[in-house]
């Protein structure tokens, strides 16, 4: 597919709202614009990656198709929505195969995914022995309205002051990307990191905000204003302190947002205080090999670059020879009385939790709401 741009401008008066990666969270995205107050006056931009990691796939693109008929809505197509849509419309055996078989090996991390809800909704059941060369043209049928409006979503959408796109873009001359093929923009990896920089905001997606930071765990958009880029993704779906990020543009010219988040987890009250830490560690993706100390059911006490960390003995994993960690931290977030808490891990000693997109520990005492 080539690149597929779309240039509008936006009105002066309008509200502007940008989300990306809800990834078939479609409660999520539901309550966050119900929390932010989206009216029919303002605009929504969706910066890709609406499909899998979720469990309401097809729900999604049905309630983004229905409200992009009632309101001003640009969907832009990730990564991840172009390799479901590519694979389904694909007439090449290997390619069904290969998306029949990452379908099934969603099931080992996620409930649910856009092939297997659409071969529910035929009667098909999902197996290795599916019959894909058949079962692929009754979905393109079946499936006609929501792979049509797939297919219609650009990769890059263009406006006055702001340049939207899931992964990243090189330059900012969009005319010479215009026939080169999408996918490079849709995945752009590290692209905060990236030696580019722009006139206009490019907002993208794609990459967890979380993977930038090299302190703590912390979902809220990075915006570089050296380079004018401003990324976005919070991690819903991807990671259990995940959420999905909303920013709020007053005007289509302002580069000042109010952010809304929503993550689904369960919330409690600090009843007391804490101090944030001073000395922690942070073993997350990318850089989370480890070496273990001591280990029994429940816990496990690994060095991470030299420094002992206690972890839960579920988080180990090995990869060749080498111990890893899923991404965990020791760090003790500032709590005062009142504060309330996301929370991802309830322990006898405290909570795992996230205050304010960061996450940490709290210690003290809590009620739940």
């Amino acid at each position: 597919m080539d690149t597929v741009i779309q240039k509008v401008s936006f009105p002066k008066n309008k509200r502007i709202f940008v989300l990306s990666d809800p990834h078939a969270h479609m409660e999520g995205l539901i309550r966050i614009l119900e929390k932010a107050r989206f009216q029919k006056e303002d605009i929504l931009v969706i910066v890709g990656d609406i499909l899998e990691k979720g469990t309401e796939n097809l729900k999604m693109v049905r309630y983004i198709m229905s409200l992009s008929q009632t309101h001003t809505v640009y969907t832009l197509m990730g990564n991840v929505d172009y390799w479901r849509l590519l694979g389904i419309l694909s007439d090449d055996s290997a390619v069904q195969k290969d998306l029949l078989s990452t379908s099934i090996a969603y099931g080992n991390w996620w409930k649910s995914s856009l092939l297997e809800e659409m071969l529910s909704e035929i009667g098909v059941p999902m197996t290795e022995e599916t019959d894909t060369m058949t079962v692929f043209p009754l979905l393109r049928t079946h499936f006609k309205k929501e792979l049509d409006f797939l297919s219609s979503l650009p990769a890059i959408l263009e406006t006055q002051n702001y340049i939207f796109v899931h992964g990243g873009i090189p330059h900012e001359n969009l005319s010479e990307l215009k026939h080169q093929q999408r996918h490079p923009f849709l995945k752009w990896d590290h692209f905060l990191t990236a030696d580019v920089s722009f006139q206009k905001t490019v907002i993208v997606g794609h990459w967890p905000v979380t993977l930038y930071s090299k302190s703590y765990p912390n979902a809220a958009p990075v915006y570089d204003r050296n380079k004018n880029v401003l990324s976005i993704d919070g991690g819903c779906g991807v990671k259990k302190e995940g959420q999905i990020n909303l920013l709020v543009f007053p005007t289509y010219a302002s580069k000042k947002y109010d952010l809304f988040t929503w993550d689904g987890l369960p919330t409690v009250k600090a009843l007391g205080s804490q101090t944030e830490s001073s000395d922690f560690s942070y073993i997350r993706w990318g850089d989370d090999e480890v070496i273990i100390v001591k280990q029994d059911e429940e816990t496990a006490d690994v060095l991470h670059h030299g420094r002992k960390m206690t972890i839960p003995a579920k988080n180990l994993f090995k990869k060749g020879n080498a111990w890893h960690a899923s991404e965990y931290t020791d760090y003790l977030l500032p709590v005062s009385p009142g504060d309330a808490l996301s929370v991802i891990l309830e322990t006898p000693n405290g909570v795992y939790a996230k205050k304010n997109s960061v996450t940490g520990w709290y210690m003290g005492r809590y009620e739940k709401l």
